[in-house]
């Protein structure tokens, strides 16, 4: 029996009070499981079905949200018990001969179901309080057969179940003791893939055609695959250096890479600490793009230089037959390719300095993490280390500090 003014009320609560009633059954609620629906279709069978009074919410959300279960919803009708609609109801009264409680509902998907121990969730409510619920909710249990229900004044219809059953099966919930685990984890660290251009531009390749090197028999141009290297690495050795050396220095500070294709993981108690760091670089990057070191202008300025040489000496030893060079002399000959090499060096996107400084940037981005990713043994187990202690141990710990 239910004592006290302030109470839990627990899934074992409700299941108690319905199999304990003696004339009637009144229960307002988002949501019900199998449990709680099996035993008010038991309870419809004891006592009569008009003595019965559900009032439930048929929106899918209320799955989602871990209220209930939509396909519990469908059985309990199914069971010839009629069920009212109750559209965004977010609160629960059960209400027999012996007792009145109204309490919050748990969302399973946000917190796991208060235990008996634990502290109230509801208020029992008694004389007057009590029967003024009841008249409101089902006003005929009450003796009062000319007025209609405050709230439930209709049956759920069945294409509003098959709504709710279609929307479920396409884009199915989360099960809430995943939803809790993803919501704990989401406080605890996030997914931050950096977005990194242009700071190394050793590693910058453009791609020679085959008109470049003169090639010119049909079955080599197509088989014909070749990458340049913009710039050589000890050429540009220290001119980027300081700005590569602080990414690496936030790096190592803050990230920690999971690998494949998940991208690095930062714990959000450090998220300030490095949004501050990646700021000052990023700063630093933009005034980098804005006044280029006068070495490295030179150094692209050379390698374009050389590249065209190199193009242009490889049609003079095999023109473009698309050309008449050979009815020229030969400097004419020489200044026509050497034009048409500069023209497949640019075409190929060799950068200009002014350009290259442009493709310059330094971001990143932030994702949570989803439940494929908390289903794959290998992100849990990074997450683990990260934190150095296990997820469910995490998830226990946010209980038990809200508790407190």
């Amino acid at each position: 029996m239910i004592t006290g003014p302030f109470r839990v009320i627990t899934h074992r609560t409700i299941v108690e009070v319905i199999s304990r009633a003696r004339d009637y059954v009144c229960l307002l609620a988002p949501g019900v499981d199998d449990e709680i629906a099996n035993t008010l279709a038991r309870a419809a069978k004891r006592l009569g079905s008009e003595h019965v009074v559900v009032i439930l919410d048929p929106n899918e959300w209320v799955e989602r949200a871990g209220y209930g279960k939509i396909a519990a919803l469908d059985a309990l009708v199914q069971s010839g018990v009629v069920v009212r609609s109750g559209r965004g109801v977010r609160l629960c009264v059960l209400n027999t001969e012996s007792t009145c409680c109204l309490f919050s509902p748990t969302p399973l998907s946000v917190e796991p179901e208060h235990e008996e121990d634990g502290p109230p969730n509801g208020v029992v409510l008694e004389g007057d309080a009590a029967r003024g619920i009841l008249e409101s909710l089902a006003p005929q249990l009450a003796g009062q057969h000319d007025r209609g229900p405050q709230i439930g004044r209709r049956p759920i219809r069945a294409d509003e179940i098959t709504a709710a059953q279609a929307e479920l099966e396409s884009r199915p919930p989360v099960r809430p003791d995943l939803a809790r685990q993803i919501s704990v984890i989401n406080s605890k660290v996030m997914i931050v893939r950096i977005e990194l251009r242009g700071l190394r531009p050793e590693r910058q390749t453009m791609r020679l055609n085959h008109r470049m090197l003169g090639i010119t028999k049909s079955e080599f141009q197509r088989r014909f695959r070749a990458q340049w290297q913009v710039v050589d690495g000890s050429d540009v050795d220290g001119l980027f250096k300081v700005l590569n050396h602080k990414l690496d220095t936030i790096k190592k500070r803050f990230i920690r890479p999971v690998g494949g294709v998940y991208g690095n993981l930062i714990r959000r108690d450090r998220q300030h600490e490095f949004e501050a760091a990646f700021g000052h670089l990023k700063s630093e990057v933009e005034e980098f793009r804005k006044f280029p070191p006068a070495g490295f202008i030179a150094v692209l300025k050379r390698n374009r230089e050389e590249l065209v040489r190199f193009v242009h000496e490889s049609l003079l030893r095999n023109p473009p037959d698309d050309l008449p060079v050979k009815e020229m002399d030969e400097g004419e000959q020489s200044r026509t390719l050497f034009k048409l090499a500069e023209s497949e060096v640019d075409r190929a996107g060799f950068p200009k300095p002014e350009e290259y400084m442009q493709r310059i940037s330094c971001k990143y981005a932030v994702t949570n993490v989803s439940e494929s990713l908390l289903c794959d043994p290998a992100f849990r187990e990074a997450v683990e280390r990260l934190m150095g202690t296990s997820i469910d141990e995490l998830v226990r710990l946010e209980r038990a500090v809200a508790a407190d």
